[in-house]
């Protein structure tokens, strides 16, 4: 029998709760009917994107998730929309994960230039080189003509491919040594936290980065200063997420 790895990260509790918005999670099946209304009841379709990223997982280690992401168009039918299913299914296994985001309150037209409320989902862990489809379905559902947005995902055997530069390390004369790294950033990303890893040091040293906004270079640089006298080992790990 093959054992679908497909699951969610449940800790910390999840939260889908916004401004404006009162919202409640709800795991499971999503087989149950009482959220089927006549066509003229239900609320538009939304606009969805997915892409495979990389999130700790309950045991603390990086694992690759799908980041879901579905925004609502600014049209009447905002005001009848009660909520927004996420099913994902394995299709090698059909094993399959549903996410419902249940909106306690009557979501309002947003007063913004674009007038679309966004949501996200990054909890659902998959594996390499799985193909998986992505259902995307308003709530509640119409009695027909009901078509939710589907995505088809292949997840890579590599989350990020990115090149990662080393510059021989050097000592400044107070004896402190000098690591700098550099990394090409992906497209999208917000912020990086680059560690280096190792016995010698408790904690781990961990920078934090954000991608300039205008005029982006090819590569982000960070630069580490290290104490040289508590560099026992000669292996360091490098993390980048």
């Amino acid at each position: 029998m093959k054992i679908s790895p497909l699951h969610l990260i449940e800790l910390p509790p999840m939260e889908c709760s916004q401004e404006g918005v009162e919202c409640r999670v709800q795991v499971g099946n999503c087989l149950d009917e009482g959220w089927v209304v006549p066509r003229y009841d239900a609320p538009g379709f939304p606009i969805v994107t997915a892409k495979v990223a990389a999130k700790r997982d309950d045991s603390g280690q990086f694992a690759p998730v799908l980041f879901i992401t579905w925004r609502q168009l600014p049209d009447g039918s905002v005001f009848t929309l009660k909520g927004t299913e996420v099913r994902v299914v394995e299709m090698s296994t059909n094993h399959s994960v549903c996410v419902r985001y249940i909106f306690c309150n009557t979501l309002r037209t947003k007063k913004t230039v674009q007038g679309r409320w966004t949501f996200s989902l990054d909890r659902i862990v998959v594996i390499p080189n799985f193909k998986y489809q992505v259902f995307v379905t308003n709530l509640p559902k119409s009695d027909k003509g009901n078509c939710p947005m589907i995505t088809n995902i292949t997840v890579p055997e590599r989350i990020w491919d990115t090149k990662v530069k080393w510059s021989v390390p050097k000592y400044k004369e107070n004896g402190d040594l000098v690591i700098t790294i550099e990394f090409e950033p992906e497209e999208f990303s917000d912020q990086y936290k680059v560690s280096i890893c190792s016995p010698d040091l408790h904690p781990d040293a961990v920078y934090s980065t954000l991608p300039p906004v205008d005029n982006k270079p090819p590569f982000l640089r960070v630069n580490f200063t290290l104490e040289a006298w508590r560099i026992n080992h000669c292996f360091l790990e490098l993390v980048v997420s």
